[in-house]
């Protein structure tokens, strides 16, 4: 993958940049397993702190946030990601949080 050497470039986010599965439908690397354990975490944390909401909702919103914040920081904190890694932080991040 040709990409923008981050600013921000560090022996832990190298490893995290080191990819699980990869084809033509999956992309997960150990982010992957950052953002199932965030989803995870939002799914405890959430209904704590906000009451009579949908918490699922509130959780995927934050992690779209997180996400759009992350496009936003590439080739600065974080080394620039393709669309399909992106769309499967989307789904690892609320599946943590269902777990």
């Amino acid at each position: 993958m040709n990409y923008i050497e981050p600013k921000f470039n560090s022996f832990i986010q190298r490893f995290l940049d080191q990819t699980l599965i990869v084809n033509e439908f999956v992309y997960l690397d150990w982010w992957s397993v950052v953002h199932f354990t965030a989803g995870m975490l939002l799914g405890w944390l959430v209904p704590k702190l906000i009451k009579n909401h949908n918490h699922f909702l509130v959780a995927f919103f934050i992690i779209v946030l997180y996400e759009v914040v992350e496009l936003k920081l590439n080739g600065v904190l974080f080394i620039p990601e393709t669309p399909l890694d992106t769309a499967w932080d989307l789904v690892v991040g609320p599946a943590g949080f269902i777990t």
